[in-house]
């Protein structure tokens, strides 16, 4: 066993090693290139075989559907403001620039690179001690994974238990590995930070409650809306399937360090959506729709946001 351990050790110094060189980068970038070429041609060939005239006949008219999609762009900022003004006295407007361009850093880049940017800006902005700033974003980041895969668990096991679509069914192994794993996890978690204490976290029990409600609070709100705004516009598709997607569009949205997380979650949806009796023009439709919204306003975002801070 000591043998393998230090075999891989040492495949594992040697990979970090050739990616430091030229080649390596070159290599890496090329592989993101491709991915996100390859998944954009998937979207492209589901799209077509839809129809583009269908999907785009289709799009979204009511105008609740874009106001509840304000809320959810808005959503993770807004609370991020109440967590971080436990720790920094930083101002509502100032939270929210610096809290939506951690939001897209995660989302279209590197899983964990908008905490990074957070942390670098904190310190530069605030007299707080680096020390200080990085225990609390860690543990932060902890209570919202914690939180987020504990809301998870409950719609897939409810799904489990209670799905007459058939969708929960064609998956229903994964589903038990995920609460599997998610458990486990959690345990290891609780179990190690018990024995190294705050070295792996730092938060009273009350800032532990407050964060940890406040996520909770946020991921079942945002996860219940994101549903009502599918529901408003095929709301023959019933709730039960649509939850089905929205465990689906969770479980891929926490998954860390994988890129273009949205375009992964819509073409396994509409695959999956085959198996069912949902209409996919339109299914389609609000999909993209929302991706292209997110993609522009993260754009937006991010050019106010450079002559803000």
């Amino acid at each position: 066993m000591k043998n393998v351990l230090t075999y891989l050790k040492k495949k594992g110094e040697t990979l970090q090693e050739y990616a430091g060189t030229e080649q390596g980068k070159l290599l890496s970038s090329l592989s993101k290139k491709l991915f996100h070429a390859g998944l954009v041609l998937i979207l492209i060939w589901q799209i077509w075989s839809v129809g583009v005239g269908e999907v785009i006949s289709n799009i979204p008219k009511n105008p609740l559907f874009y106001l509840i999609f304000l809320i959810l762009y808005a959503g993770l900022p807004l609370s991020e403001y109440f967590i971080y003004r436990r720790k920094v006295p930083i101002s509502f407007l100032e939270s929210q620039w610096i809290f939506h361009y951690k939001r897209i850093y995660n989302k279209f880049f590197v899983g964990y690179s908008g905490e990074v940017y957070l942390f670098t800006w904190l310190n530069k902005r605030f007299n707080t001690p680096k020390n200080e700033v990085f225990a609390f974003i860690r543990d932060n980041n902890s209570l919202s994974v914690v939180a987020s895969w504990l809301v998870v668990s409950g719609i897939s096991g409810w799904l489990l238990l209670t799905d007459e679509t058939g969708l929960a069914a064609m998956i229903q192994e994964e589903i038990r590995l995920f609460l599997l794993v998610f458990f486990i996890a959690i345990a290891i978690y609780v179990t190690l930070a018990s024995i190294f204490k705050r070295k792996l976290y730092s938060l009273s029990l009350r800032d532990t409650s407050v964060l940890f409600s406040v996520h909770t609070s946020r991921t079942l709100l945002l996860a219940l809306l994101q549903v009502y705004q599918w529901f408003i516009i095929i709301p023959y598709a019933g709730l039960q399937l649509l939850f089905n997607f929205l465990a689906l569009q969770m479980v891929i949205g926490k998954i860390p360090f994988i890129p273009n997380k949205e375009l992964i979650y819509i073409s396994l949806s509409l695959y999956l959506a085959q198996a069912t009796d949902i209409p996919l023009e339109e299914f389609t439709s609000l999909l993209v729709i929302n991706l292209l919204l997110e993609k522009g306003l993260s754009l937006l975002t991010l050019f106010m946001a450079k002559k803000s801070l």
